[in-house]
């Protein structure tokens, strides 16, 4: 993260970048215990929002403030590691990502070095994405968020001054409880932007500048003062990290309560209690000073390992890597930071003029990686046509699932729900096909349950959208559309049959919900199948894209956990359950792919290949036939 140290250096400040980055490393390591180590990120906006502030008023008040200085230093601070950082990244991303994870790459290169890789990460992160932790430029959303506040800073700042200097505090002050205000709704409506985007971030950068604001203009607090406020801020900053965790909506208002604990430990300038000389000890002061090196170094290197492994690496080696990561930090502060940061390196209009250069060539690396499938050309002949397989057959799925037609999606060209409601005919009346007299409905998944019977000469009624949970209390209200699509569902009269299917995020997996899932729809249809969670084959497609191989196991926790559940609920006389994971082992051998064919395009989602072979098992199922019974009879 991006920081500044030379002016009234307070030791303290670089202990709390220690505290923040400790925790990152350790989260995306994946050791256990570490489960908020993402909360550092929201500690390194509130000491960045706090020290930009302090260095802008400073210079602003001794008359020296200049915007194109101002941005020549935040230049020089993010970019020459920033570059060498992405450059080291290249090298290893060719050889060891497979062409979809390249073409991922690709475009975050472009992103970063637009400073829109918040932007890119916030679009991609949909139904479809790949795992975050496979992502090498992931961590860069954050200095993106930093970018943008700092472009847009300080010409709010000089604006507020020229118009009325005491207004400083209470506008800021404003612009904080707004953009509060925003995260907050944004989390419960819209996660994803809530996260990513700097409107819903800049509250915490405003606190920092909020603190600086105060320490600058105020007399200094009394010792017994800052004893409580940094004792509490500590406390604060302590209990977010112990008592918070993946499944904790983020940032919504429990970001406040990281944010106010370094706040107030900010609050407190003399650096005199024992919380600040505890932050100030040599080894937090050393970790903090090249803690934003850390930061830029860390993620790509868990990346890269977890694709050279195909699967998690051991703890060891985790181990290892973190120990890694603080050595290349050291030396990356020492030789490229430092030099940079303090113009001990190329004078002003050289150093622009090169960084120009490398960001052009950046961007045409990126944009040439994105629009040659992850330079595809540079696997062998034998990878080559494995990955361009999996690419037409992610393409002739979307033709077999009917998207867009039959399974809404508003990430995939058509957005506009009321469209595909007016343009909706998906009947089980296809001329050649056996008409079932039933309805599918759920997810993606759902599709594929779908064209899995309309391969086999099985037709239903299809209803679907992306991410749809399969209860309407469980919708969040980013996919408002599975509202409608509900609707939609309860407007179809004359069918009592319904087949239900949904990946099941964990937070779904819950006894009372899933009991509730079985109450709701028990009652509204004369017969109920319900699929179980399909078997993630994650791991598996990347070694198939990188070795050529399927030796992995598929994971398979959300199926043993949905079965652990169902086992102890009340599942009543007309619904019965499908095992997924085993109709799919049955038929395909827990492979993604027979004789050169994928049967999977990602993760969890059947090719054409697979759905044809998974129908045809589901067909010779009793419980199934049974329940299709005799079209010709109803």
């Amino acid at each position: 993260m991006n920081t500044y140290t030379s002016v009234n250096y307070r030791p303290e400040i670089s202990g709390l970048r220690a505290l923040a980055i400790l925790p990152v490393v350790f989260f995306h390591a994946g050791f256990s215990g570490f489960e908020a180590g993402f909360i550092g990120v929201d500690i390194f906006f509130v000491i960045s929002g706090y020290l930009i502030t302090r260095l802008i008023l400073r210079e602003f008040q001794e008359g020296t403030f200049s915007l194109l200085s101002f941005y020549e230093r935040r230049a020089r601070r993010i970019f020459p590691l920033l570059f060498v950082v992405i450059l080291t990244c290249l090298p290893i991303a060719w050889f060891v990502l497979p062409p979809p994870a390249m073409e991922e790459f690709s475009r975050s290169v472009t992103a970063v070095t637009l400073f829109g890789s918040n932007f890119l990460f916030w679009w991609e992160s949909g139904y479809f994405e790949s795992a975050s932790e496979l992502k090498p430029l992931l961590h860069t959303w954050s200095l993106a968020v930093e970018e943008q506040f700092y472009i847009l800073f300080p010409l709010l700042f000089l604006a507020i001054c020229k118009w009325r200097r005491s207004a400083l505090f209470y506008v800021i002050f404003g612009l904080f409880l707004g953009s509060f205000a925003l995260s907050v709704i944004y989390t419960k409506t819209y996660p994803s932007t809530a996260f990513y985007l700097l409107p819903m971030r800049a509250w915490q950068i405003l606190a920092g500048a909020l603190a600086a604001i105060q320490t600058r203009h105020n007399e200094t607090p009394s010792r017994l003062t800052e004893t409580l406020a940094t004792w509490s801020g500590l406390a604060l900053i302590i209990y977010s990290f112990v008592m918070y965790d993946g499944f904790t909506p983020w940032p919504d208002y429990y970001a406040l309560t990281p944010v106010l604990g370094t706040f107030l430990i900010l609050l407190a300038p003399s650096g005199k209690t024992l919380p600040a000389r505890l932050l100030s000890l040599a080894p937090m002061r050393g970790i903090g000073l090249i803690s934003y090196s850390a930061y830029l170094w860390h993620f790509p290197i868990m990346a890269f390992a977890r694709h050279y492994f195909i699967a998690e690496p051991p703890t060891y080696i985790m181990i290892a890597l973190c120990v890694f990561v603080f050595i290349l930090a050291y030396f990356s502060w020492r030789f490229v930071e430092n030099p940079f940061r303090l113009g001990l390196v190329q004078p002003v209009e050289r150093f622009l003029s090169g960084a120009a250069i490398v960001a052009l060539v950046l961007v045409i690396g990126g944009v040439t990686g994105t629009r040659t499938h992850g330079f595809i050309y540079r696997m062998s002949p034998e990878l080559q046509q494995i990955a361009l397989a999996q690419f037409a057959a992610a393409k002739s799925r979307n033709i077999e699932i009917r998207l867009d037609l039959c399974q809404f999606n508003d990430s995939s060209g058509l957005t506009d729900i009321r469209t595909f409601i007016r343009d909706w005919k998906c009947w089980s009346d296809d001329e050649g096909l056996v008409d079932s007299r039933a309805i599918a409905f759920g997810d993606s998944h759902s599709a594929d349950r779908v064209m899995a019977l309309r391969l086999n000469g099985v037709d239903v009624i299809q209803i679907g959208g992306a991410g749809c949970p399969l209860l309407p209390s469980q919708i969040e209200s980013d996919r408002s559309y599975c509202n409608i699509l509900f609707t939609l569902l309860d407007q179809i009269e004359n069918v009592d049959k319904i087949i239900l299917s949904n990946q099941f995020g964990y937070t779904e997996l819950a006894p009372d919900k899933m009991q509730a899932l079985l109450d709701y729809w028990s009652p509204r249809y004369k017969q109920v199948i319900l699929f179980s969670p399909m078997p993630s084959f994650e791991v598996q497609v990347r070694e198939y894209l990188v070795r050529g191989t399927t030796t992995y196991p598929p994971n398979i926790d959300s199926s043993k956990l949905f079965f652990d559940l169902i086992a102890n609920l009340d599942i009543p006389d007309n619904v019965q359950i499908i095992d997924t994971y085993a109709l799919m082992c049955q038929t395909t051998d827990c492979t993604v792919a027979q004789e050169g064919d994928w049967l999977v395009i990602d993760a969890t989602h059947l090719s054409p290949k697979g759905a044809k072979l998974f129908g045809e098992s589901l067909l010779k199922q009793p419980d199934f036939v049974s329940f299709l019974g005799d079209p010709s009879t109803e």
